[in-house]
């Protein structure tokens, strides 16, 4: 073929046979296969801080309980994550997801090198569950690190002191 092959091999793939995507529509096989090898070696990261924390347990959940990824793929991580729901959901989450429930809690301030403690459980005493909500402390959950988390997504995830 020489100096044909590359364009007929790419008429081939835009042009050629088609399979049917979720939904109905058609998609070119060449891609659809290829995505359909990758799609079950990747992991699913869901993140999110307060209020998107909570959407990001919702949202690992959801995926996982509708069957569109298993457990194991999903990675859930958030930061000040309100209480999203009653105990069974609680207890759901964590039948789904490895760790769900443990929280690193730093006792004054989130700086690096400090010490923390690894609480495991829904309501630990000894971590955040301990502190009465007319004492929680805004800065501490707006703040990681010696980072704003507001300052730090308005500046598109970057941060300059």
């Amino acid at each position: 073929m020489g100096d044909y092959e590359v364009p007929m091999e790419v008429i081939d793939i835009l042009f050629g046979k088609q399979l049917t995507f979720p939904g109905g529509a058609k998609v070119a096989d060449f891609f659809y296969n290829a995505f359909l090898k990758l799609w079950n070696n990747y992991d699913v990261w869901v993140t999110g801080h307060s209020l998107g924390a909570a959407m990001a347990g919702l949202a690992a959940g959801y995926v996982v309980q509708m069957g569109y990824v298993p457990k194991e793929k999903i990675r859930l991580i958030t930061y000040g994550e309100p209480r999203t729901g009653d105990s069974q959901y609680a207890d759901l989450i964590d039948q789904n997801y490895q760790h769900h429930s443990t929280e690193i809690w730093y006792q004054n301030n989130m700086t690096a090198g400090l010490p923390y403690k690894t609480c495991e459980g829904d309501e630990d005493k000894s971590c955040s569950a301990g502190i009465p909500i007319y004492e929680i402390n805004t800065f501490a959950h707006t703040t990681y690190f010696d980072i704003d988390v507001g300052i730090f997504t308005r500046r598109d995830c970057h941060y300059w002191k």
